[in-house]
C-alpha cells in the first residue's frame, strides 16, 4: 500500500477475507503545525481515513488501532476529544452512542519524526461469501470506556466460518463506573486487570491459554517481576508476552495490557 509513492502498509488476502495494515500514520503538515494539540490528532485520524478510502475502506471495517502519543498524560482529554470529534464525523456514532468502534490502545509513544501523535490500524473486509463477522465485544468487570468519553471498544472479534479472533484493547485496572482500582497497589492492578481480560475473551468461549500475543505496559519497570507471578498464576504463558514501559492514560494507573486472542 502506497499513498504518493510513499509506502504506508499491507494488503494481503487469506481465504476470501482482506486485510490492510497501515502503518505510522501522522498529522499532515498542516495538523503538525498547529498550536492546538487537538489538531494534531484530529489530522492524524483524518489522514487515516483518506488513506483506508484510497483502498476503498472506511474507517466501519477496521478492527483495531493502536496509538502512540509521546506526552500522554499531558493532553489525553484533548486527543479523547479529538478522537470523538472525527468518529462522529465518520459516522461511527450517531452524536449519543457509538455505531462502530474499534478495539483500541493508546499509549505513551514516540513519533520517529517527532509528531505529537502516531497511529496504525488494522481494517478488515471480505467477499460476501467469505462468512466474516466484526463484532464489539463488552467487559463484563468494566463499563464502556466511551461512557467516560473515550471512542473505543473492550474488544473487537473477527470471526470466519473457522476461526475466531479477539482483538483486546489496551486494558488496565478500571471498574464497572469507571473508576481506576487497587489505586498504589501494582501487583492488584495487574491481577484485576488479568481477571478482566479473562472474563472479556471468556464471552466468546477463549481463555488465557488461547493468547496469541500480549503487550504488558509498566509505569515502572520493577513492576514486571509482579506480573510475570500473576500471569503464571492464571495460567498466561510469559513468552507470548511482550513487556515495556510506557505511561498509561491516566497518573494512577500502572499497568495496562493488550491481547489477541485465537481459537478454532
Amino acid at each position: 500500500m502506497a499513498v504518493e509513492g510513499n509506502p504506508v502498509g499491507r494488503k494481503f488476502s487469506l481465504g476470501g477475507i482482506s486485510y490492510a495494515s497501515v502503518v505510522s500514520v501522522e498529522p499532515s503538515a498542516i495538523g503538525h503545525n498547529s498550536s492546538r494539540l487537538e489538531d494534531h490528532a484530529a489530522s492524524m485520524f483524518r489522514e487515516s481515513a483518506g488513506i483506508l478510502n484510497s483502498y476503498g475502506l472506511g474507517f466501519r471495517d477496521v478492527a483495531r488501532t493502536w496509538i502512540y502519543v509521546p506526552q500522554l498524560l499531558c493532553w489525553y482529554d484533548d486527543f479523547n476529544a479529538a478522537r470523538r470529534q472525527v468518529y462522529r464525523e465518520l459516522g461511527l456514532s450517531d452524536g449519543s452512542r457509538p455505531i462502530w468502534l474499534p478495539a483500541s490502545t493508546g499509549i505513551q509513544g514516540q513519533s520517529p519524526r517527532g509528531c505529537e501523535c502516531m497511529m496504525d490500524l488494522l481494517a478488515v473486509s471480505g467477499r460476501l461469501d467469505s462468512g466474516h463477522r466484526l463484532e464489539m465485544l463488552k467487559s463484563p468487570l468494566q463499563c464502556e470506556a466511551y461512557d467516560y468519553g473515550s471512542f473505543f471498544s473492550r474488544a473487537v472479534e473477527l470471526k470466519d466460518e473457522s476461526v475466531s479472533r479477539i482483538f483486546v484493547s489496551g486494558t488496565a485496572s478500571i471498574d464497572g463506573q469507571g473508576n481506576t482500582v487497587f489505586k498504589d497497589d501494582p501487583m492488584g492492578q495487574i491481577r484485576f486487570t488479568l481477571q478482566v481480560v479473562k472474563e472479556l475473551v471468556g464471552t466468546r468461549g477463549h481463555s488465557l491459554a488461547d493468547m496469541a500475543h500480549c503487550v504488558a505496559f509498566f509505569k515502572n519497570r520493577d513492576h514486571a517481576g509482579a506480573f510475570l507471578e500473576v500471569a503464571e498464576e492464571q495460567g498466561l504463558d510469559a513468552r507470548v508476552v511482550v513487556q515495556t514501559v510506557a505511561d498509561v492514560c491516566r497518573n494512577d494507573l500502572l499497568f495496562e495490557m493488550e491481547a489477541l486472542t485465537v481459537k478454532a
